[in-house]
């Protein structure tokens, strides 16, 4: 009797299923800012629109999220520069709109320098938004680089890339870090930004993930190898607190994307009023092969 109870509670249940169709209400597209400052190197900036959720992603969609005619300047104070906007295409066909020194105007034109703040300004579609970054003085140390193998040499055609990472007696200091296989592009790390809450002051070895490009789907086998014979150079990064935290919690929500028991993540960033990041960057590179 039981039995019949529990069955016939299954069938009822079964029977009240229903289809449930979900209307989201349609959104206004956001600003995104990418933008950043390296030492030495003039400022860039990229503005696009979100992307509907449901949206389509082809070449057409993705060339006409870009935004036109913006009026964009940055300043370290005494000195202000208004950028241009510049196309470049890439190998795929597709063109990459962006704004960065106006080359016309070389009187205007500064570079990143360690030390410095910079305040981001952009006027377009009859709206403004700021942000401010700066370019750590000093900060954390890339020491040296070598590798552990997971196998036998002899059997093992894969390798762990291990660093050494000199971190100052200040606490507050916060690093980016990006890896580069033979002549491919930089790419950063699954988890590419890290504070000094737990390292402060001290001397550490870190394995050190290879770069991954976040458009492709993630390839599980490589388990975070390099190939023996590959060159690699590692470019660390220090940044700033904001630029720290907005790529943390980017690569985490990245991270969890799909996972049903993961909880939301809100990205932060610090342009007021849009999505994205203004950041500051202080690089170092070390090389070395892996035999």
């Amino acid at each position: 009797m039981k039995m019949r109870v529990v069955v016939l509670g299954i069938l009822t249940l079964g029977a009240c299923e229903k289809a449930i169709t979900i209307h989201l209400p349609p959104t206004s597209p956001e600003l995104v800012v990418e933008g950043y400052i390296y030492v030495g190197k003039p400022p860039v900036v990229i503005l696009t629109h979100t992307i509907g959720y449901f949206s389509r992603v082809n070449p057409g969609i993705v060339d006409s999220s870009f935004v036109h005619g913006a009026v964009i300047t940055v300043s370290d104070g005494p000195q202000v520069q208004t950028l241009r906007e510049y196309v470049v295409d890439t190998t795929g066909g597709n063109k990459v709109f962006f704004y960065s020194s106006d080359t016309n105007k070389l009187s205007q034109v500064f570079q990143g320098t360690q030390g410095h703040t910079y305040s981001l300004r952009i006027q377009a579609e009859s709206k403004i938004w700021t942000a401010t970054t700066t370019i750590p003085q000093g900060g954390d140390s890339l020491d040296s680089l070598w590798v552990v193998y997971p196998q036998a040499r002899d059997d093992s055609g894969k390798a762990v890339l291990m660093g050494q990472i000199i971190d100052p007696p200040q606490p507050g200091n916060y690093i980016r870090y990006f890896t580069r296989t033979n002549s491919g592009p930089f790419l950063p790390g699954i988890n590419s930004a890290y504070d000094d809450q737990l390292t402060n002051g001290t001397t550490y070895s870190t394995t050190i993930q290879p770069g991954f490009d976040k458009s492709n789907p993630l390839d599980s086998s490589a388990k975070g190898l390099f190939n023996r014979g590959d060159t690699v150079t590692v470019e660390l990064c220090n940044i700033d607190q904001g630029t720290f935290q907005f790529w943390r919690t980017y690569d985490y929500s990245y991270a969890n994307t799909g996972n049903p028991f993961s909880s939301p993540i809100l990205v932060l960033g610090n342009i007021s009023g849009a999505q994205g990041y203004w950041g500051g960057y202080e690089q170092q590179f070390k090389t070395i092969i892996i035999h």
